[in-house]
């Protein structure tokens, strides 16, 4: 058993540990930690059965520590220790279910005895899950159970068939073995009713009721078959086509995939894969594998389809969409200087192009929209725009990555830039002048034509008012921050010894060389390639 032991004064703590006999506790692990927010850290990782905290501590409280530990153990004992007989902290205690509140100073056998009934509380706790556990999986054995067993080790290739064949014997004996077979994969998007305007949204847990509804209707169409679900996702169908192994009579699986189609359609939004017609419940696996390749196509579709054959593509439209950094350039400049509107039609486009390439990788859409919700977030940070104050990386990420549709990322971003342009105004989230000017300096520094004129033009200002402003904010010149900014990227290039210098200045905005030397001179006191050479022989040593 675990247990953590939290309090701002260390000889508390140690004295603590020292003086109990945790071995007779049945506690085998202690875990110490100076406050609450150290305290909170190091349950993330210990896990605790059991957590000993002392109240007033600071950065964080005791109680406020507990209430968190709460949210990610339950199930864990928590016990109060406090020099103050507080009435708002017993309460605060009651209402984090502690098992006990101590006084300080302590009493070692006063500890010892609420630490035991903390202990005992675990046992119980732990003694009830192995119950459960057990019952689960006497449950787990049952008739449909094993179907489900069954239905999935057959979408692999077996190597126990003697295993398997015993448990079709008790589960499902009318199944036979040297038929043909044709595996079914469904997806569910969502409910019928629900708006087709809006991404789909996931179902939880109806693969029981559907599967029943299905393999009883295939029954009541002399079909045998055996269906499982799949990883909370997928609900997978095998169904058996008859012992006569001769060509399908013509149009056959189009009436099953149709009916399938039928059943799906009255409640739900879906995705249906056909798998091929296999020979023997022992080859289902292959047939089942070629529903998984079709059913990869779904990310890029509107839901209520059907993969029957993978779809034929033009040899032109058979490569992938490729994203550079070109399209965040674009995205970021319609967060800066254009609007919702404008925002919205650029996804569109880039959705549109997707669908059209549908070999392009999931990873690479996903990869996409993550970086592009992430500009997004900067931009609102650069604004001050306090509706993405507490949006973190971390749930942009979890967001994108569960995502299953392209659907569904195309309504999250333009969700998240709804909610961005509507809070953005001329009172709230307005950006600081020297900060859209760097950032605008940023993305076009290479351009040969850049300068104070082309800037203030852009952001809508005379050019003597942007002078005076940027001067003001950045105690520098505007003409001197983008040679500056220039001769830094210029920099970064020269630590690529293949790169030419006159192709370095034209990349930097440059058309003449020697007057980008000239300004290069002038702010690092040497030449480009004296500076190349320097870090060369930095790198050397």
């Amino acid at each position: 058993m675990k247990l953590l032991l939290v309090d701002d004064e260390e000889y508390a703590r140690e004295g603590l540990v020292a003086r109990i006999d945790w071995d007779s506790l049945g506690i085998t692990e202690i875990m110490t930690a100076r406050n609450g927010i150290d305290g909170l850290k190091r349950a993330g990782d210990f896990e605790p059965d059991i957590v000993v905290t002392d109240v007033r501590m600071p950065k964080m409280d005791g109680i406020q520590m507990a209430f968190r530990i709460r949210q990610l153990y339950p199930e864990c004992s928590i016990l109060f220790m406090s020099g103050y007989s507080d009435k708002e902290y017993l309460k605060a205690a009651i209402s984090v279910s502690a098992v006990s509140y101590v006084e300080k100073p302590i009493n070692i056998e006063e500890m010892r005895k609420e630490l035991q009934n903390a202990c005992q509380i675990q046992e119980e706790r732990r003694a009830a899950a192995r119950r459960k556990e057990d019952l689960d999986g006497k449950l787990s054995a049952g008739l449909e159970a094993l179907k489900n067993q069954i239905a999935l080790s057959l979408t692999r290739k077996i190597r126990n068939m003697a295993e398997v064949e015993e448990k079709r014997k008790i589960a499902c004996p009318n199944l036979p073995v040297d038929a043909d077979y044709r595996t079914f994969l469904i997806q569910l998007a969502g409910r019928l009713q629900e708006d087709k305007g809006n991404p789909p949204e996931r179902i939880e847990n109806p693969w029981f009721q559907l599967a029943s509804i299905l393999t009883e209707g295939l029954h009541g169409r002399g079909l045998d078959c055996i269906a499982g679900y799949k990883d909370e996702h997928y609900l997978v169908i095998h169904v058996c086509l008859g012992t006569d192994h001769s060509r399908e009579v013509a149009g056959s699986t189009d009436r099953l995939t149709a009916w399938f189609e039928h059943i799906l359609s009255s409640d739900y939004r879906y995705y249906l894969a056909v798998g091929s017609r296999v020979s023997g419940l022992f080859g289902i696996y292959e047939s089942y594998h070629d529903a998984v390749v079709r059913m990869q196509q779904s990310f890029f579709f509107p839901p209520d389809k059907t993969f029957g054959d993978l779809i034929a593509v033009s040899p032109e439209k058979k490569a992938v969409f490729r994203f550079g950094d070109e399209d965040l350039k674009e995205f970021e400049e319609k967060l800066f200087y254009g609007n919702f509107e404008e925002a919205v039609a650029f996804i569109g486009d880039i959705v549109s192009k997707i669908r059209e390439k549908p070999e392009t990788l999931v990873f690479h859409v996903k990869e996409f929209f993550y970086r592009c919700m992430l500009r997004m977030l900067d931009a609102a940070s650069r604004r001050r725009i306090l509706a993405f104050e507490s949006v973190t990386e971390s749930m942009v990420h979890d967001q994108i990555w569960d995502a299953g549709y392209l659907s569904e990322l195309e309504t999250c971003l333009i969700d998240s830039l709804q909610l961005y342009f509507e809070n953005v105004s001329e009172e709230n989230g307005k950006p600081a002048v020297s900060d859209e000017v760097k950032y605008y300096v940023s993305r076009h520094y290479g351009e040969m034509d850049l300068s104070l004129a082309s800037i203030a033009d852009k952001l809508k200002l005379t050019s003597s008012y942007l002078c005076i402003v940027f001067k003001k904010e950045c105690q520098v010149t505007l003409t001197q921050y983008i040679m500056e900014y220039r001769v830094a990227r210029a920099k970064e290039l020269l630590a690529d010894e293949t790169m030419k210098i006159k192709d370095i200045a034209f990349l930097t905005g440059y058309q003449n060389s020697n007057y980008f030397i000239k300004v290069f001179k002038k702010i690092e006191g040497v030449t480009p390639l004296e500076y190349r050479s320097k870090k060369e022989e930095k790198g050397r040593i």
